[in-house]
């Protein structure tokens, strides 16, 4: 084998690991568009370069509202638009537990509703209630948990969406830049049944 030929083959095996290394830096899933009864409401964007940072809603140029973008455990699974972009229902992988939240734009903090009906469990409800404080860094409204009703709202928009446009409206669970692995519509229902308990 020529010089010339080995040194190609290194370089193209260079250039090989370089772009799997750097591909979920560079080609990472950046931008959800909400999309609310045909209509895009409001988008959820992260940095570029950065496949884990923060994530912000944005209507218009207004930012309504930011999320810790977690690390490789932790981060928004899926944001969905509620009441025509008022309210967000969002879904958190946090670790050990997924668990939704509302993001309610419509409701400022002095007059926020009563505590939600979800889940049945006090206990569940109060961690729930807890680690969505956690984990939005701003918001414009009330961080609330779901009611019955949004929660059968949701999953009731999610039930029909086709796989491909579930996966444009959802967050990648582990984003490689080359490919992306998605929470299963199963597993997303199941987080926002009404009988939920840790």
């Amino acid at each position: 084998m020529s010089t010339t030929r080995k040194y190609a083959i290194v370089a193209v095996v260079t250039a090989t690991l370089l772009l799997v290394l750097f591909s979920p830096f560079l080609f990472s899933e950046r931008t959800i568009n909400l999309v609310m009864e045909g209509r895009q409401v409001a988008t959820a964007e992260r940095p570029f370069g950065k496949p884990r940072g923060d994530v912000s809603i944005h209507m218009g140029q207004s930012n309504v509202c930011s999320l810790w973008g977690g690390d490789i455990f932790h981060g928004p699974l899926l944001i969905w638009p509620l009441d025509s972009g008022h309210r967000f229902l969002c879904l958190y992988d946090y670790d050990v537990e997924d668990f939704a939240f509302v993001v309610d734009l419509s409701t400022s903090s002095s007059n926020s509703p009563t505590l939600a009906d979800w889940p049945a469990d006090e206990w569940t409800r109060s961690a729930f209630a807890a680690w969505a404080t956690n984990v939005v860094l701003k918001a414009q409204g009330v961080v609330r948990l779901p009611t019955q009703t949004e929660l059968r709202q949701a999953s009731s928009d999610l039930a029909r969406l086709p796989a491909g446009t579930f996966r444009k409206a959802s967050f990648p669970c582990l984003d490689l830049g080359i490919y992306r692995f998605y929470a299963p519509i199963k597993t997303v229902l199941s987080d926002l049944r009404e009988d939920r308990q840790l």
